[in-house]
């Protein structure tokens, strides 16, 4: 059911992408749009403007223009299930994302999982690429493929799994700000359903 709902989301994803690629123009057809816009509407003679305005006026703008690399850090926590039996697991990591337009971006992630089973724990460290994308400016869907990396010998190995968000964003200047419902599917020995509360914080480079 799970790896359905995955499927879901990245095919959303993917559709949404694709058609952002078919919305945006070739450089060939960027150059004849200019071109047209320039003999409809002749440039303006800024000549008389004081330079010193035009000046304050372009490091203002700089000042105020935020970044466009976000580089965010994740909290969660939740339940995960392992062989039908429910385990308190912890996550903590980070995100550094690229934008593709305004809607979508995409990059590496990076955390530490622990899973407490029967008083033991199985801890890894993952790594892999996720795809965002933002719908009516503050609802986020994101999927990703992550490998784990298993940090002694009840943790079984190096599984890879798929993870997917679904929650809320806020973008306050610089600074990015999220919580939502965040799932994974790891497939170890023992497939391992994660279902946590995710709350995020980032900053534009």
């Amino acid at each position: 059911m799970l790896t359905r709902f995955h499927s879901i989301i990245l095919s959303c994803l993917t559709v949404s992408l694709l058609i952002g690629s078919a919305r945006a123009q070739s450089p060939a057809q960027a150059a004849t749009t200019e071109r047209a816009a320039h003999t409809l509407i002749p440039p303006l003679d800024d000549s008389s403007v004081d330079p010193s305005t035009r000046q304050g006026a372009n490091s203002n703008a700089a000042h105020h223009q935020p970044g466009t690399v976000l580089a965010r850090i994740n909290a969660d926590a939740g339940w995960a299930t392992i062989g039908g039996a429910y385990h308190r697991n912890t996550e903590l990591g980070g995100d550094l994302l690229l934008p593709v337009d305004n809607t979508h971006r995409y990059g590496l992630r990076f955390s530490s999982l622990d899973i407490s089973n029967s008083g033991n724990h199985q801890r890894y460290f993952s790594t892999g690429i996720v795809l965002e994308m933002l719908m009516f400016q503050w609802f986020r869907m994101e999927i990703g493929t992550i490998g784990y990396i298993g940090r002694g010998v009840i943790s079984g190995g190096n599984p890879f799994g798929l993870v997917s968000f679904l929650g809320y964003e806020k973008r306050l200047g610089r600074l990015h700000l999220s919580i939502g419902y965040d799932t994974k599917v790891i497939f170890a020995k023992s497939t391992i359903v994660i279902n946590n509360l995710g709350i995020g914080l980032g900053v534009y480079l």
